[in-house]
């Protein structure tokens, strides 16, 4: 299975010219959070622009798919087409960026370009990771939130864990 997440760059390093390239195929893993995400093998569509640095390349690439999971405040389903930008520079080349001595606590080192392709696998899960919300709600989606508390409490299975303490209370209701 190849990923539409893996870019060819030869022409780009090779020509000197931007280019700009559109894939489509399945996400090669999940990427999102614990709540809400793409699952694996959901298809993406990676559209890029390629632009040469010399010994390396900027790629600025948009990258959707269909996102699901759960509303954390009333727990029904999420659905959503996903949309993660994504700007990242590729070393092609050891002498891409030299560091000076005097930035010894500055150990940031550029994604690599692997053979003559660049991975934005791991760039698009950090990008989703920081911009998508950690306990999504229906309005994320732009629907709003049927959230009762006690449809929830009849219609949503009890979690196993807290059905003892649940008896309990029901006892002291009583």
């Amino acid at each position: 299975m190849t990923s539409p997440l893996e870019l060819p760059v030869a022409n780009v390093l090779q020509g000197g010219v931007p280019e700009t390239i559109t894939q489509t195929g399945p996400a090669p893993e999940r990427i999102g959070l614990e709540m809400i995400g793409i699952e694996k093998g959901a298809p993406l569509t990676v559209t890029a622009q390629l632009v040469p640095l010399g010994e390396g390349v900027l790629v600025d690439a948009e990258v959707e798919g269909p996102m699901s999971g759960t509303c954390s405040r009333c727990l029904d389903p999420l659905k959503k087409t996903a949309k993660v930008h994504v700007k990242e520079v590729f070393a092609a080349s050891d002498d891409f960026i030299a560091s000076n001595e005097e930035d010894e606590d500055d150990d940031y080192e550029p994604p690599r370009v692997e053979g003559d392709s660049v991975n934005l696998l791991q760039s698009v899960i950090d990008e989703a990771g920081v911009t998508w919300p950690f306990s999504p709600t229906c309005e994320f989606t732009g629907q709003p939130c049927d959230y009762q508390e006690e449809k929830i409490l009849k219609e949503k299975p009890t979690d196993p864990r807290w059905a003892g303490l649940a008896d309990k209370l029901k006892e002291l209701d009583e």
